[in-house]
């Protein structure tokens, strides 16, 4: 008696786990709203919907359409009029016929047990989110927050610690677009002294030899052995570009070039408002950034400038972006923070905050 119940129990067991799945789609993707023993299936509307968990061999499905338009069918979950075990049938419906008919068929797959792996005994969550690279970098929520290590009032006279550049390595590695690698070369350039051999390196991680000579150019105001400059002219592969650099090298005098971050005197009133004016005729923040980009270098900004260029700018991705590059060029740096009105997060903000903080 006692083997018969556990059998029978066992029988149970056995046919509740051998459940069968069925998805009913329109080709013409009418909406339909799908019963099954007067139970709904679907509540709102669908062009596709999904029923698991099904034991029985077959099933009978009521639908109704958005047209109002009502039937009921049975549908049949079996292969060659046997039973089957954790298949998925598919079953599309026939405008002329107006009935649901058979598709394919799969084997379902059962998710793994747990779904969710049980949590790490030591939660190092923390600990990789928010890490201090020397004093290159902060690591904020994946993303490197840079020191300023430009002498104040100094010329740079000597190049950022060789053990940088394997934390460039790992920053570029974690860039996934060409101008995401652009811009971290630039960020670093921005706040490093660095060597020949340094910017190269740097330079190297970008693909077109246009944008090289525009980092070069950019890394040279901060490079320390400027008489080593014409090494860069190896690495370019196209004549054009090779006499861009020559003429650049021609042109630039070390001792009266202006560094970067060396604005004293701001641009006129009217200058920056032609810059807002052109800036804010561009269709969208991608194509008004690409703008600001190629201009911005050629204006000093005070406070009240660099919250007019923000103004035109929608969303803070790029006004932070913006307003980290204008920094550079701000001939108020001690009243930097004021611009954070124009910001729409906390989170904004913040790092803002953090990216001045790191200048000083």
């Amino acid at each position: 008696m006692r083997k018969l119940i556990l059998l029978y129990f066992f029988l149970i067991l056995l046919k509740f786990n051998a459940q069968n799945s069925l998805m009913l789609f329109t080709s013409d993707s009418k909406l339909m709203q799908v019963k099954i023993a007067d139970t709904v299936v679907n509540k709102s509307f669908q062009a596709q919907v999904e029923i698991h968990k099904l034991i029985e061999d077959t099933v009978t499905i009521s639908v109704e359409f958005t047209d109002k338009t009502k039937i009921t069918q049975r549908i049949f979950l079996m292969l060659k009029r046997q039973p089957t075990v954790n298949e998925a049938y598919v079953y599309k419906f026939n405008p002329t016929s107006k009935k649901f008919e058979f598709f394919n068929h799969s084997q379902a797959e059962r998710l793994p047990q747990p779904i969710v792996p049980p949590k790490p005994i030591e939660d190092t969550t923390f600990k990789y989110r928010n890490k201090t690279l020397e004093h290159f970098c902060e690591i904020k929520d994946d993303k490197p927050v840079f020191y300023n290590n430009i002498p104040h009032k100094k010329k740079c006279a000597q190049p950022m610690p060789t053990s940088y550049l394997s934390y460039v390595k790992l920053l570029m590695a974690k860039c996934e677009t060409p101008d995401a690698k652009k811009k971290l070369s630039e960020s670093i350039m921005r706040n490093n002294c660095l060597s020949v051999e340094q910017a190269i390196a740097l330079i190297s991680y970008s693909e077109y030899e246009v944008e090289k000579i525009k980092l070069f150019k950019l890394a040279y105001q901060t490079i320390i052995d400027k008489e080593n400059a014409p090494k860069f002219k190896s690495t370019l592969t196209y004549q054009s570009s090779k006499n861009e650099f020559d003429n650049y090298l021609k042109e630039v005098n070390s001792n009266t070039l202006i560094v970067i971050s060396d604005c004293v005197k701001p641009s006129k009133n009217e200058e920056i408002q032609e810059f807002v004016t052109v800036l804010k005729a561009a269709l969208n923040d991608a194509s008004r950034l690409d703008i600001f980009k190629k201009k911005y270098n050629d204006y000093c900004y005070t406070v009240e400038h660099t919250i007019q260029i923000l103004l035109t700018f929608i969303h803070d991705r790029e006004k932070l972006e913006v307003a980290q590059s204008i920094y550079f060029r701000s001939t108020e740096k001690s009243n930097y923070q004021k611009i954070n009105s124009v910001f729409s997060y906390k989170q904004s903000e913040s790092e803002m905050i953090d990216f001045i903080e790191k200048q000083n």
